[in-house]
């Protein structure tokens, strides 16, 4: 099981009740205003995304840290892209996000 967070659009408490509704309150881990975090087994999140009508985007959260001091953030970002971008060639397609949430689990 992972950690996804997901981006709730305009509507948001229309987006969020979607998203009980197909992901279940039992897999909720926190909300804040913007975003919503599941923990899911999500084999593809591109047919989740193209399946929700008012979810932004969704982010599969690979760590978190408690602070936004460098030490904390450039070993774990270094780590993961090791691991998955070992053997790629060119440009790599990620991005960071900092969310703002009390406990991730």
């Amino acid at each position: 099981m992972n950690l996804y967070a997901f981006e709730l659009g305009r509507k948001r408490h229309l987006c969020f009740s979607e998203l009980m509704a197909i992901l279940g309150e039992e897999n909720l881990v926190e909300k804040n205003n913007d975003t919503a975090i599941f923990k899911l087994d999500l084999p593809d999140p591109e047919a989740m995304q193209n399946r929700l009508g008012g979810t932004i985007k969704i982010i599969k959260i690979l760590d978190h840290s408690k602070t936004l001091n460098d030490k904390d953030l450039k070993d774990p970002i270094q780590k993961i892209l090791e691991k998955d971008f070992h053997d790629h060639e060119g440009k790599i397609p990620f991005a960071i996000n900092i969310l703002n949430f009390k406990n991730p689990r």
